[in-house]
């Protein structure tokens, strides 16, 4: 669960950290008081993030987009610091309803929201949103063979969050199928620095490490034959 700054007066900011919290412990309950907040007293975005999450929790990505990303729309129209937040989590939602084409879309506002300033404010937390959003829109691509454009995005996370383990761990695979090794190399190191007990961390710097010894055992053959090649010929 990703909490976002409160948004709202003191009494209605409690509510909605009581409502946050129960999106884990008691989805079906947040979900209930979320809707009674938005229908009756127009909670505005705490109101329809609870609510999104609620909705995730319980297994409906379909409704859990449409009240995020309207969580979105009027955080940018007040011109809130947690647009990018909402519109990556809208996403989210839309890729686990099987909505990968308006999944890219949010991916897009996120990353529009980030270069407006709507990041999320100023220091880690802000640091951490930019990141998430273009770890999010980079996976988009690289899931869809746009190989490029998410080596950018991924490097853009890595660079908005050096601390972010997950951005340094996709870039050091995406780096490794496009044959960039030691670009590989240094970034699995990023992530086996910031988390080295992580299971999928040290499955991806075997690969590489594998990786790294066919191409030497490659170059040394070829470097052979050419030699062979080259050698002057005994009568």
């Amino acid at each position: 669960m990703q909490v976002i700054a409160p948004l709202a007066p003191p009494t209605e900011a409690e509510a909605y950290r009581d409502c946050l919290s129960m999106t884990d412990s008691n989805p079906a309950r947040a979900e209930r008081l979320a809707r009674q907040w938005v229908d009756q007293r127009d909670g505005g975005v705490p109101a329809r993030h609870c609510l999104g999450l609620a909705e995730l929790a319980l297994d409906k990505p379909g409704s859990a987009r449409t009240t995020l990303e309207t969580a979105g729309r009027m955080s940018e129209a007040a011109r809130m610091p947690q647009t990018a937040a909402l519109y990556r989590l809208a996403g989210e939602a839309a890729l686990a309803a099987g909505e990968p084409a308006q999944a890219l879309d949010l991916a897009n506002r996120a990353v529009t929201a980030i270069r407006r300033g709507g990041r999320g404010g100023d220091g880690v937390t802000a640091r951490r949103s930019a990141s998430e959003a273009y770890l999010f829109r980079g996976a988009l691509h690289g899931a869809s063979g746009r190989r490029v454009a998410a080596r950018a995005d991924l490097r853009a996370a890595v660079e908005a969050d050096p601390s972010h383990h997950a951005a340094w761990l996709l870039l050091a695979q995406a780096l490794r199928e496009d044959r960039d090794l030691s670009g590989a190399e240094a970034a699995i190191r990023q992530a086996a620095r910031l988390n080295p007990a992580d299971a999928a961390t040290q499955r991806e710097a075997a690969a590489i490490i594998l990786a790294i010894a066919a191409k030497e055992r490659a170059e040394d053959e070829r470097a052979a034959g050419n030699a062979r090649t080259d050698a002057p010929a005994i009568d």
